[in-house]
This record gives structure tokens, sequence and C-alpha cells, in this order.
């Protein structure tokens, strides 16, 4: 979330501190990135939900907006971070690296694919990277392996100044 909208004053900075929450680099490992879109994405995936269905009130996409997921459309959007990459500028933005497992039973693998080529649209393509890890779940092994985060060390080293 902070990666689309440390530009943003009213969400990501603080005046009376004078602090902002602009970042340089963002990695996402399996974000929940549009939640209104996750159910026809599970079903189209053929990957049955491991929490049932995202618009129910016990999903905890609802939980976490505090009401059943389409009840205020406006309100579940603001929770997404796809809303706010209009936002970004070319000049201003972070570099991205999104990763996600083709095998995910929380978060549609296709969320990070609809980030990805909204943010690539917006910003360009040498600010957003994709990496999709064959038959990874969430948050699973594949992630925390020496060769992947050998991958997001170098990814991070290379634009963190």
């Amino acid at each position: 979330m902070i990666g689309t909208t440390g530009n943003i004053d009213e969400i990501g900075s603080n005046k009376k501190y004078k602090t902002s929450s602009k970042v340089q680099v963002v990695v996402d490992w399996f974000g929940p990135l549009n939640f209104l879109k996750m159910d026809e994405q599970f079903e189209k995936s053929g990957i049955k939900s491991k929490f049932g269905k995202t618009s129910s009130e016990t999903s905890p996409e609802s939980q976490y907006i505090g009401q059943l997921i389409t009840k205020d459309k406006q309100l579940t959007a603001r929770a997404n971070p796809e809303t706010y990459i209009k936002n970004l500028k070319k000049s201003t933005a972070p570099v991205f690296l999104i990763e996600h497992g083709t095998k995910d039973s929380n978060v549609p693998t296709q969320q990070s694919i609809d980030f990805y080529k909204k943010l690539k649209k917006q910003i360009g393509t040498k600010k957003v990277n994709l990496k999709l890890l064959e038959g990874a779940g969430h948050g699973t092994s594949e992630f925390d392996s020496k060769e992947n985060l050998d991958y997001v060390y170098s990814f991070l080293d290379q634009y963190m100044k």
C-alpha cells in the first residue's frame, strides 16, 4: 500500500513531524491488491480459495474492511493499493518487485499480474518487475529459498541509495 500512496499527502505524510512515507523500492510478495476481483479470479484460475468466498462476511478481506466488501465498494477500493496507481508519477515512483506463487490459494496470482500491468502502464517497464514462482503457494518455502532471497537482495541493492 505504501508504494502506491507515499506521494499522496493526505495518506502518506505527517506534516506536524515533517515526515514522509515515500519509499524507493517495494518488494510485494503475493499481496492482495483488489479485493472485489478476487472471487472471479479464483474461479477463472481453477484454484479453490483457502478461505472461501472473498465476498463473504467472514473472509479476511471483509474482516479487514470491517464489513462485507461489497457493501460499500468505495470504502473497499480505498483499501486496495491498485486504486492509487493513477497518482504515481514516472519520475518519483518507487521501483517495484512483485513476486507471486502460481498455486496461491490465499490471493489469486492474477492480482499480481494485473497490478504489474497497471503499474507498467503508469510508470514504465523499467520500474516494475514481476516474477511468478512456478508451483509456489502463499508464502511457501520457494520465497525463502537462498536462490530467491539472493534475487530479492540483489534487486534491493540495485535500487537502494
